[in-house]
């Protein structure tokens, strides 16, 4: 066929074609091309069609200036025949389409055949028909590699994609660049969506820079097929899905960029029946870039790595989001919106799966903000089967505005699906484990979590327990405020609001461990800020809380039993404290509840421990906060034993306790020890305080009161009595209880003042061992020293009696 070119006519026809074949048999439609200049054609327009026949579509082209088109333009088409088409594309130029724009479109093909490498190029042109794609195939074969470009104010009515099928196989490394181009529908690199294709829309991407995109959403990736039958054991290697796409939007030269609905790197849809749930779909190495260098980018929705909506097994693991705006001349600014919710990797299928490894990375220089209307999370898993978020990074930083973030920011969360009361319908099993959160500069309204686990734990038949686990995860904020007023200026949500490394909620099995919070010059109100948080059955240990200058309006503890189900140990929990101001309690391990072993160990609040220096810990009694400091303190059931406090320089408006028992019966408050330090404390100091019934004990417990020469012309005052172990109660919490029995045996108060001008001021008694409890006490082999190492006792006052052991009279029930 020779090459048509038609200028400055009007063509009136049903078609312009560059070649045509027509007919059984094998026929090739090669280096074919229609060239029209200033045309006005009443037809569609393509490079070459086959129709009937077998055979190769290759290099057929189709130019367009400043023309109209009334139909469709393809470079290649191919209809109910059979073959390839490779190397074909349509380029336009100041022209209008009325119809729809392919590269290479097979229609209804007769066999396999395979659409690659085409491309379209479109400047200043609209297209009025359903949309642009380089590839589109209805039948069986690959979509790859072909190219779809758009810029110079052009305009496209409806969809834009690379390389789209709806028959039977891939949709892989096709790419979408729209630049300064008006898009009313959505922009996917890589679409399959076909029920009957088994493939990929893998390794596509999608640029979009100062453009709008109306429609409903844009994806690097997106597959609505069928799952694969296993799961590929190699790392390199994923199932069936939407992987490693990359998704780039940005704003430059002070213009603007808006998505509606969503941007996503690798979208699986809703696919998967009850009967399919044991198939895989994988969502997985997929990057997602918003890129502001001055002014306005907006996302009308949410922005994820990977989504995962299939109903069976679903991973959404690997993912990258990096969000950054960064204006280039300090005069101008740039903005980012996002009216939804970020997370770097979800799933939400019936099935296994899990969401590790992704990656949201934030970062907001010179005259820049960022709001996002929902969460931040790295790794979001509501899968029903075994599943996990483990190993997730979320990294938020703001150079000089705070970042807005409308709810909450979480590293790894695995959550139940609830129903419209809140109800859990169905909930997965696994770890959210080694996640880690980063932020500098940002306003938070909910929660800061870096491993959240609302996994139920299970029982396997052949007795094999799946276990929930929320450990090892990594909080670090800096410059943060979390608060969400309600009304009045004084007044703030704080049920469901909190800040913690590691988190169990009811339901769960397993250990909240190994966590660390650290919080520098922020501000937080919330029920508690904690390490590890348990409401289920198992173990809280190792965790830490590290806070310097901050300002904490709620509950702070290194361990922390939240009314859980059965926690057996709170252990080597730690709080330390720099600086800043508490209004609250602040304890190295707090129970909640009343701690019970099933396996018959023995439980306890043990060798925790609370370090602070330069601080108020203040009381609020209208809020009832109670300004306490303890090392552990036991709701009952359990001991409270070799904890740990250091109150350095600091005011503590309520009682400093070393190990703590409130109730219950039985409990032990051994070898706790408790120094404070040119402090003044607002209540009682004990070593082990004892409230529990039955047979207790508050042995071997030591408390040390300093009075340094750091300072001068001082009076520190203790508002309480001090006891080094202590045993009774003022009141019985329950009806039931009875007062204990037992010892408070071989405790040690230290009392100096080194100091000359510094005054040393006890309000209440001061005993090494103090038995006020039922039943035969004993207070024996305790001691009590006081100004042996003073320059002066005179500049120590007590305003009680001096005892080295105390047994009291029975009480009885008041």
């Amino acid at each position: 066929m020779e090459k048509d070119d038609l200028i400055s006519v009007i063509v009136s026809g049903p078609a312009i074609k560059g070649g045509y074949v027509y007919g059984t048999g094998e026929h090739d439609a090669i280096l074919n091309s229609v060239v029209l200049t200033d045309i006005t054609a009443e037809a569609y327009v393509s490079g070459a069609h086959l129709l009937l026949g077998n055979g190769k579509l290759e290099d057929n082209s189709v130019s367009l200036v400043g023309s109209s088109i009334s139909g469709f333009v393809t470079g290649a088409l191919q209809e109910s025949g059979q073959g390839d088409e490779v190397h074909n594309s349509v380029e336009a130029k100041n022209t209008n389409v009325a119809g729809y724009v392919y590269g290479g479109y097979i229609l209804n093909p007769t066999g396999s055949g395979d659409i690659r490498n085409n491309e379209v190029s479109l400047s200043k042109t609209t297209v009025e028909g359903d949309g642009v794609t380089g590839g589109y195939h209805t039948g069986i074969g690959a979509v790859t590699g072909n190219i779809v470009t758009l810029k110079n104010s052009s305009e496209v009515k409806g969809f834009i994609i690379g390389g789209h099928t709806t028959g039977s196989g891939s949709a892989n490394d096709n790419h979408v660049t729209v630049t300064d181009t008006n898009v009313g529908d959505y922009v996917y690199g890589g679409y399959v969506n076909s029920l009957s294709a088994a493939g990929t829309a893998s390794s596509n991407t999608v640029t979009v820079t100062n453009s709008v995109i109306k429609g409903s959403g844009t994806a690097g990736g997106n597959y609505i097929g069928i799952g694969s039958a296993e799961n590929p054991p190699q790392e390199d290697k994923f199932s069936n899905g939407s992987n490693s796409n990359l998704i780039q939007v940005i704003t430059e030269n002070n213009k603007k960029s808006e998505i509606n609905t969503y941007v996503i790197g690798g979208n699986v849809g809703d696919v998967g029946t009850d009967a399919q749930k044991r198939l895989y779909w994988d969502t997985n190495k997929n990057r997602v870039e918003l890129t502001n260098t001055g002014g306005e980018l907006t996302v009308n929705g949410y922005v994820a790595g990977g989504f995962n909506q299939s109903a069976g097994c679903a991973n959404s693991s690997l993912n990258e989001i990096f969000v950054t705006a960064s204006p280039l001349d300090s005069t101008i600014s740039a903005k980012i919106d996002i009216s939804d919710y970020v997370v770097g990797g979800y799933i939400w299928g019936s099935g296994d799966g899990s969401t590790n490894s992704n990656t949201v990375n934030i970062k907001i220089t010179n005259n820049s903000s960022l709001s996002v209307g929902s969460y931040i999370g790295g790794g979001f898993s509501q899968a029903s089967g075994k599943t996990g978020s483990s190993n997730n990074k979320v990294s938020i930083d703001s150079e000089n505005n705070p970042i807005e973030i409308s709810s909450w920011v979480f590293g790894g969360l695995l959550g139940a699906k609830l129903d419209s009361h809140g109800n859990v319908l169905s909930s997965g099993v696994g770890s959210t484990n080694d996640n880690e959160v980063t932020i500098n500069n940002a306003n938070v309204k909910t929660y800061i979590v870096g491993g959240y686990n609302q996994g139920y734990g299970r029982v396997e038949s052949d007795g094999t327990i799946l276990k929930t686990d929320a450990s090892q995860n990594k909080v670090t904020l800096s410059s943060v405020t979390l608060q969400d007023p309600i009304g009045d200026p004084d007044g703030f949500n704080v049920v469901g609001h909190f800040v913690v490394g590691g988190l169990i909620d009811k339901g769960g099995i397993g250990n909240a461990e190994i966590n660390v919070v650290t919080l520098s010059s922020s501000s937080i109100i919330a029920e508690y800020v904690a390490g590890g948080v348990h409401l289920g059955k198992g173990l809280v240990q190792n965790n830490w809380v590290n806070l310097t200058n901050t300002k904490v309006v709620g509950f702070v503890a290194g361990g922390l039993d939240w009314y859980g189900e059965e926690i057996s140990l709170l252990s080597n929990n730690h709080v330390v404290i720099n600086g800043g101001e508490i209004t609250g309690r602040v304890v190295g391990a707090r129970s909640m509840s009343s701690m019970s072993s099933s396996a018959g160990e023995r439980p306890g609040a043990n060798d925790n421990s609370v370090t602070i220096s330069d601080a108020k810990i203040k009381k609020d009694d209208d809020k009832g906060y109670k300004g306490h400091v303890l090392g552990a303190a036991n709701q009952g059931g359990g001991d409270a034993l070799r904890n740990e406090v250091l109150v350095e320089t600091s005011e503590v408006d309520g009682y400093v306790g070393g190990g703590y028992i409130e109730g219950g019966t039985g409990g032990f408050t051994d070898g706790n020890n408790v120094t404070v330090i040119n402090s003044t404390v607002g209540n009682n100091i004990a070593g082990g305080y004892n409230q529990a019934g039955g047979v207790v004990k508050a042995n071997i417990n030591y408390v040390t009161i300093k009075i340094d020469t750091s300072t001068e012309g001082e009076t520190y005052t203790l508002g309480g009595f001090v006891s080094g172990g202590i045993i009774g109660k003022e009141k019985l919490i329950n009806e039931n209880d009875s007062w204990g029995s037992g010892s408070v045996d071989s405790n040690t108060v230290t009392i100096d003042n080194l100091s000359v001008k510094n005054t040393l001021l006890i309000a209440g008694y001061v005993a090494g061992g103090y038995f006020d409890g039922a039943g035969e006490g004993s207070a024996s082999h305790n001691k009590v020293y006081i100004g042996q190492t003073s320059p002066s006792t005179a500049q120590i006052h007590i305003g009680s009696y001096v005892l080295g052991g105390f047994v009291g009279t029975n009480k009885k029930k008041l």
